[in-house]
This record gives structure tokens, C-alpha cells and sequence, in this order.
């Protein structure tokens, strides 16, 4: 079982690879309405196969959007929080608010 914090990052992280899927996708189906019936490249002359690329990219797609996600929660949201309390910028607004009240 896993414990409420994990249950909570994982949440979190989903949706990173979800977009990331999503508008792999999205990009698989406008270079093949781009290249039409062509089954290459025409400016480099590579050869293009559309099921291979519907399934690879969309693929690469959702693992690169979960890297990201598990990066931006598990490491870079601490640094941002430790970042904005060490700068001291936020406390300064913070107590400037409540001395208003």
C-alpha cells in the first residue's frame, strides 16, 4: 500500500505525462496531414512511416512528461519553497500585510 504523500505525487506527476501524450499526438497527426501521401521527408530525404511514429512519439512522449513531472515535484518544487523562504522577500510582504490589518 502506498503511503498518502506518494498517493499525493503521483497525482501529481500524471498529468505531466498526460499533456506531454496528448500533444505528442497531436503532432504525430499534423506532420502526417503536412507530409500528405509522401513516405519521406522531402527536404532531407529520411523516410517517414506514420504508424511507427504513432507509437514511438506519443510513446517518448508520455515517458519524457512523467521524467518532468517527477523532476518539477519530487526535486524543483522544494527548491522553488526553499527558495522563496530563504529570499526573505515573501516574509517581508508577509508582515507588511499584517500590520495593515
Amino acid at each position: 500500500m502506498l503511503s498518502p504523500k506518494t498517493r499525493r505525487n503521483v497525482a501529481r506527476v500524471i498529468p505531466f505525462g498526460v499533456l506531454w501524450f496528448i500533444f505528442s499526438l497531436i503532432y504525430c497527426i499534423l506532420e502526417k496531414g503536412i507530409l500528405g501521401q509522401l513516405d519521406h521527408y522531402p527536404s532531407t530525404g529520411v523516410p517517414y512511416n506514420f504508424a511507427r511514429s504513432m507509437v514511438a512519439i506519443p510513446a517518448t512522449g508520455l515517458m519524457m512528461g512523467m521524467l518532468t513531472g517527477v523532476l518539477e515535484i519530487g526535486y524543483f518544487s522544494k527548491w522553488f519553497i526553499k527558495k522563496w523562504t530563504c529570499n526573505g522577500s515573501l516574509e517581508i510582504f508577509c508582515q507588511a500585510a499584517i500590520e495593515d490589518v
